[in-house]
């Protein structure tokens, strides 16, 4: 309980930092209607038990303006049974921490105070996921690209449920993209880099769910991103004997002359061996056309490039003909 300037005491409760940050206000207050302590400290206890009630039937399907409603109800209903001192001071929640009510404040800026917090939606993140890449595929993005956000996310989601990472009372499949906070996201991150992967595989993991949970922010269906200063750390270095290993002569004829090789589709074969002996990228070859096959200077070469609709390139680098292939293995 605390006194305004004009001397007319009320109630004022602040809300927790987690309902704060899914857009709750930053606390209530309420006129109690009198000067007098001994008379405000009678009405407080009713008022502040009542809007405690209120507060901690809160939940994950709540939303902001029925909770704003369903207050003023409530207190107004209170304030009927008061002795109306001051009839002109309205109730007022506002999301401004110093901010008092005063005998000018009039119902239509009550009004506008209460429209600040905006109810956002309540959304599951496997729901989210699901339109998050409904809205990749709309977009000039690769297949595969979409696949590994789609992969990558899930990953994030599984784990959460899994070990448990929300610290919440809410069953696994009641979590909300606004339930997750930064330290969840320190905490999956912590588990990411226990599970083996590369430094930058952790990483493209920890860019996926960070562009995941931008979008969930541009869709209104969080406060903020909360892997927004999440990082994996420096990189590395490595150490002679951690170089990735290379193929021997001895494995590479074994591998042509394997008969799961000989039993595989003759597209695997060509990719294989344009892997092989041309130095090709596995998309650099699924991605060749008759056309790609050049007649340059009486050679016949292999244009590696991006012209065609679906054809993609690493980098700019990447951009070239590749000629004089050899067949040393078979």
């Amino acid at each position: 309980m605390s006194r305004a300037p004009n001397n007319v005491y009320f109630t004022r409760i602040c809300l927790a930092k987690y309902l704060r940050d899914k857009g709750f206000p930053f606390d209530v207050k309420v006129s109690l209607l009198t000067r007098d302590r001994a008379e405000a400290v009678i009405r407080n206890i009713d008022v502040a038990g009542a809007l405690k009630k209120i507060i901690k039937s809160i939940d994950h399907q709540t939303r902001i303006n029925d909770f704003i409603r369903y207050v003023d109800e409530v207190i107004n209903n209170l304030r009927a049974q008061f002795d109306a001192a001051d009839p002109d001071i309205t109730f007022n929640i506002t999301q401004k921490p110093h901010a008092i009510p005063n005998r000018e404040t009039k119902l239509s800026q009550h009004r506008e105070t209460t429209a600040v917090a905006q109810a956002k939606p309540v959304i599951g993140l496997n729901e989210a996921l699901s339109a998050f890449i409904i809205s990749k595929q709309k977009s000039a993005i690769r297949p595969l690209s979409i696949k590994q956000l789609e992969q990558r996310t899930r990953h994030f989601i599984d784990t959460v449920s899994s070990k448990s990472i929300l610290k919440t009372k809410l069953k696994t499949d009641d979590k909300c993209v606004h339930d997750i906070t930064s330290a969840d996201a320190m905490t999956y991150r912590d588990e990411l880099l226990t599970q083996g992967r590369s430094y930058k595989s952790n990483k493209e993991y920890l860019a996926a769910i960070f562009q995941f949970f931008k979008w969930c922010q541009l869709m209104n269906y969080c406060n903020h991103n909360p892997f927004e200063s999440v990082t994996v750390g420096q990189k590395p270095k490595a150490k002679p004997n951690q170089a990735r290993d290379r193929w021997t002569n001895p494995e590479l004829k074994r591998l042509l002359r394997s008969s799961s090789f000989k039993a595989s589709t003759t597209d695997f074969k060509w990719v294989t061996q344009l892997m092989l002996y041309g130095g090709l990228r596995p998309s650099e070859a699924c991605q060749l056309k008759p056309g790609d096959i050049k007649l340059i200077d009486g050679v016949h070469c292999i244009s590696i490039n991006d012209s065609g609709a679906a054809q993609r390139l690493k980098n700019l680098n990447a951009k070239r003909y590749m000629q004089n292939i050899t067949a040393e293995y078979r």
